[in-house]
Formats: C-alpha cells, sequence, structure tokens
C-alpha cells in the first residue's frame, strides 16, 4: 500500500545517515592516522638522519682541531650536509677542547652531540718499535718518575742515589735497574711487527707488547705481521698478561693485540736551518729546527719539564762514544736530567737516531718513521720511539712516567662522546 511505503522509506533514513555518518567518522579516522602516521615516519626519519649529520660536523670540527690551524675557541655556522646541515661550537680549556654538534634533518628535527678532545702524548713505552724491535742480549727496560722544576731546584734522579746507597738497594743509574723507591713498573717494550729478545732480555724487562697480532689472538686481522722471536725468551711465554698476576710473573709479561699502533708523524714547525754541532755549545728552552745534529756531553740543554728544549731534525741525531746527553752535576753527582726538559723529533724515513757504545741520554726521542741504531751498553732515560729498533746488546731502556703529560707532537684525540640533547 502507498501509505506503508512511505513509512519504510521514512523509517530507513535514520539508518542511512547513521550509516552515512560512520563512514565519514571511519574515513576521517583513516586520514588522521595516516596523516600522523606520515608526519611520525618523517619525524623518525628526520630524527635518524640528524645523528650522522651530527657526527659529520663533530669529525670535521676535531680535524679542525687536530690540524692545529685553530688553536682558540671557536664556533662553526650553519654548514649544508647530505640531508641536512650541523653546526658547532669548540671550546678551548689549556689543553683540552669541549666540541659540541648540533646536526638538523631537512624536516627541522635536531639532535646534539657532544666530545673531549684531548692531545694524547706520543711518549708511552720504554722503546717502540714500530716494524721491527731487536734487541741484543742483556737488554732491560723498567720505569721511573723524573722530578719537576720547583724553587730553582730540580728534584731528580741523581737525588735518589744516597737514598737507594742507604737503604741498600741497587744504585739507580750503575745497577741493573733503576732504584725500587723510584721505580713504576711500566718500562715496556713494543712493536707492531716483530718483536725479538735475545740473551735472557725477557727476565730484565717489565713487560713486552705486540700490536697487530699475527698469533695467539683470535682471528688476526689479514696482513698482521705482530710476532715474538728469539732464544729462550718468546716461545714459553705465549699467552697473554693476566693484569691480576704481578708483571714479575715471567710467563705473564708478554701481551698481544690484535689492532695496530700508528704513531703520527712529525710535523716541522718551520724549515731546518741547517746542522748543529753542540760541542761546547748551550740550547736554551724553546723550538730548533735542523737537518741533522752531533751531540755531546760539553752540549749544555737548560730547559725544563715546564719550558723544554724541543729539537727537530730532518735528518738524524748523532751521538759518539761515550757521551752523556742532558745530564749534570748535582750534589757531586752526575746524574739525568728530567726527560720531559729535552724533546726531540726526527722526521726522517733514514737513520733517525744514530748512537755508539756507552751513550747515556735523557729525553724523548720521537722517529717514528726512521730507525734507531746502537751499539753496545747504552742508556735511555725517558723513551725512545722508531720505525725499527736494533743494537749491539746491554742496553737500559729507562721509561719515565714524567712524559705521559707531554702533549708536544701530539695526537688530538676525542672521547667521551655523549649526546646532550
Amino acid at each position: 500500500m502507498p501509505g506503508q511505503r512511505l513509512g519504510e522509506e521514512r523509517g530507513s533514513l535514520p539508518l542511512a545517515l547513521l550509516a552515512m555518518l560512520i563512514v565519514g567518522s571511519v574515513i576521517s579516522v583513516t586520514t588522521a592516522t595516516v596523516i600522523t602516521g606520515q608526519q611520525q615516519t618523517r619525524f623518525d626519519q628526520g630524527f635518524e638522519q640528524s645523528l650522522p649529520i651530527a657526527e659529520v660536523g663533530l669529525d670535521r670540527m676535531v680535524s679542525l682541531v687536530a690540524s692545529r690551524a685553530i688553536t682558540e675557541s671557536f664556533t662553526l655556522p650553519s654548514t649544508p650536509a647530505a640531508g641536512g646541515t650541523y653546526a658547532g661550537q669548540a671550546v678551548r680549556n689549556a689543553t683540552t677542547w669541549t666540541i659540541t654538534t648540533t646536526g638538523t634533518a631537512a624536516n627541522g628535527t635536531q639532535r646534539t652531540i657532544q666530545a673531549t678532545v684531548a692531545n694524547v702524548s706520543v711518549f708511552d713505552k720504554a722503546a717502540f718499535g714500530h716494524n721491527f724491535a731487536n734487541l741484543g742480549g742483556g737488554n732491560r727496560a723498567d720505569s721511573y718518575t723524573s722530578g719537576t722544576w720547583s724553587g730553582g731546584t730540580f728534584s731528580r734522579l741523581a737525588n735518589l742515589l744516597l737514598v737507594c746507597n742507604a737503604l741498600g738497594l741497587p744504585d739507580p743509574l750503575l745497577g741493573d735497574r733503576i732504584c725500587p723507591a723510584r721505580a713504576t713498573r711500566k718500562g715496556i717494550i713494543s712493536t707492531n711487527g716483530w718483536l725479538k729478545l735475545n740473551g735472557g732480555t725477557f727476565d730484565a724487562i717489565d713487560g713486552a707488547e705486540i700490536h697487530y697480532a699475527s698469533e695467539i689472538v683470535p682471528n688476526p686481522l689479514p696482513g698482521a705481521t705482530g710476532r715474538c722471536d728469539g732464544p729462550l725468551t718468546c716461545a714459553g711465554y705465549s699467552q697473554p698478561r693476566d693484569a691480576t698476576l704481578p708483571l714479575a710473573d715471567g710467563n705473564r709479561k708478554l701481551e698481544y693485540f690484535r689492532a695496530r699502533v700508528d704513531p703520527p708523524p712529525v710535523a716541522l714547525p718551520s724549515s731546518p736551518v741547517g746542522s748543529f754541532d753542540g760541542a761546547n755549545k748551550t740550547l736554551g728552552p724553546g723550538t730548533y729546527v735542523f737537518t741533522n745534529a752531533t751531540l755531546y756531553s760539553t752540549t749544555t740543554f737548560t730547559g725544563t719539564p715546564e719550558n723544554p728544549v724541543v729539537i727537530y731534525l730532518t735528518g738524524t741525531l748523532k751521538v759518539n762514544a761515550q757521551q752523556d746527553i742532558n745530564f749534570d752535576i748535582l750534589n757531586s753527582v752526575l746524574g739525568p736530567r728530567p726527560s720531559s726538559s729535552l724533546l726531540i723529533f726526527s722526521a726522517t724515513a733514514g737513520t733517525a737516531f744514530d748512537f755508539a757504545n756507552y751513550v747515556r741520554i735523557s729525553a724523548a726521542l720521537y722517529g717514528p718513521n726512521g730507525s734507531f741504531a746502537g751499539g753496545a751498553q747504552g742508556q735511555v732515560f725517558g723513551s725512545l720511539a722508531a720505525n725499527s729498533i736494533d743494537n749491539n746488546g746491554g742496553w737500559k731502556f729507562h721509561y719515565d712516567e714524567a712524559l705521559r703529560v707531554v702533549t708536544t707532537g701530539g695526537v688530538p684525540r676525542a672521547s667521551g662522546w655523549v649526546e646532550v640533547r
């Protein structure tokens, strides 16, 4: 009937309107969800992108500090990078830097990271041979801490002579080891390559390190060259040293490391002015650049740990037999001055250090691309780093712990990386 049909149609209209409302709501919610998801995705992508952008900025600022092209605090303006921009600030505090960089992604998302950059001393071992260390019979390595300049008087190793003798301890200069009262047990012989210990040397060193090891370590890196050799020395001592045991425990002295050590090259501050013959000459605090240098007992150095004599060479440092370099007399005793008062760098790829028999030198010696050639029965008070070390035996390497804070020639390294916001 017509009237009944009209009633049915009127009854279905609210249902249709309700259905349309529900469908519209679903569409609106779905659209909002999609838009929100897209925005969240873009934010997530930006959040992920902004971190590597900030790291690019950090790397650039660390490089600027490491190049020494900039010596004071500075600000890096907004700089384009793949996917966004970065900006930063480097604040210098004495020998350390605090570097903060912010990475901004294309959608404006930002992340900020911070790191501390400080110079690391290149004088951290008694003797380091980058590719080769051959220690002849009777070589020794131990350690001590030299004095500092205070009140115009050196508190030096020579002052320990009477102390050690009074206690019945070995003479710190003429005996086999540094006076035990001053020893730090960190006289380390180290290399990336071939370590050869002859004639009982192993029993007379505080420790030995082989970096870039080709043996003992699991899964050595391709091309690793570090290995140990020598009669009755390395063969029985092939296990890594257990830090819980004393270094005097002979079979725990040798440590192997997978990574290699790459010492930084020598950067000359200026062109050399020629060769230097040090006979009866005096060098005061400051920086000197020569092609070659020959030093004698009559060469006087007046530098201090706080204001040292710094010598750069493009060639060879030569010392003839029976010379005492950077020694002087205190309390009627001839003794070494603090090694940190004389820093010697050689940029040569040839012979960096040519020392004859019975040479004694108190200095920090660094020639990472050159060789050390020693006669017999010499002593180094301080630190020696060269591409290769070879000698005729009887050398004593006394590492000076005071050199750990010497940053001349060091490499700025970032540490303490943290995201601040």
